[in-house]
């Protein structure tokens, strides 16, 4: 399946007071039918290309994606994200999914990952990096492949919200308010701090991360520049004595630039 987006209208643009940035997304959709391959079989592919049709080279550009995950009934979900694998992911929250008001999948709720292959294109540099390090290796693709500048950013922050409209882990409204997650950074202009909610109102501990509730799939502590964090190290929505709720997910991939005429992948 193939379909194309533009922000050319107001209508068409998640923040209707945003301006237009003048960028084309064309997508295509696709899967693999697999006999022996449960996950090959349940998984589909997108392939989206991002072309700048306006005149502006733009800077400091983050690629969000977004998931509201809603698992069978949708207030009773928790989520987590898998930093090595470059994995967001949406599961229920508690034993048995639905109630005798809202239907469910019951006993056995199934868990969804949104996983990045590839994200866009880093700023060539002539050579083919290496990897192994605490950087965009560790879930990006293309590194020490022998081949120079095809090396493609990961999934570089996980950020989760809530669905509602108070306070400042609710649903993103203005321009500025999408671009602070895209950023890893709370609507109140905080950053996303490590342990509890992510917030040092509620419970965090730090320092500053890239990646919410990573359980134990950050083993060189890339989310914290590379430094362990300053209390259990062990962080889950579980561990964070959360209630089940309407989660919402956001990887983001960034920063990298879109110059005018320019061009930028993302597969996942």
């Amino acid at each position: 399946i193939w379909f194309v987006l533009n922000d050319s209208r107001t209508l068409s643009r998640e923040s209707a007071n945003s301006l237009p940035l003048g960028v084309e997304v064309q997508c295509m959709v696709y899967l693999f039918h697999s006999d022996t391959d449960s996950a090959l079989a349940n998984s589909l592919f997108f392939r989206y290309t991002l072309f700048n049709r306006s005149l502006t080279n733009y800077h400091q550009v983050y690629l969000g994606l977004f998931a509201d995950f809603d698992i069978g009934q949708s207030t009773d979900d928790f989520v987590k994200c898998d930093v090595t694998r470059g994995s967001m992911i949406g599961f229920n929250g508690d034993a048995v999914d639905g109630d005798e008001l809202v239907a469910g999948y019951g006993d056995n709720p199934p868990a969804q990952s949104v996983t990045i292959l590839g994200g866009p294109l880093l700023p060539p540099d002539g050579e083919d990096n290496e990897p192994g390090g605490c950087n965009n290796s560790l879930n990006g693709c293309g590194f020490g492949d022998g081949k120079p500048d095809n090396e493609r950013i990961g999934m570089s922050r996980f950020i989760y919200f809530n669905n509602g409209s108070a306070g400042y882990m609710t649903d993103p409204d203005s321009a500025s308010d999408y671009y602070n997650y895209m950023r890893g950074m709370w609507l109140d202009g905080s950053k996303v701090e490590y342990g509890g909610h992510g917030h040092y109102g509620t419970g965090a501990y730090g320092p500053s991360c890239r990646y919410m509730y990573p359980d134990e799939s950050d083993p060189l502590w890339y989310g914290t520049a590379c430094e362990p964090p300053f209390g259990p190290e062990k962080w889950t929505e579980e561990i964070a004595g959360n209630q089940p709720g309407d989660r919402r997910g956001l990887a983001t991939m960034g920063p990298v630039e879109l110059p005018a005429g320019g061009i930028q992948l993302l597969d996942l």
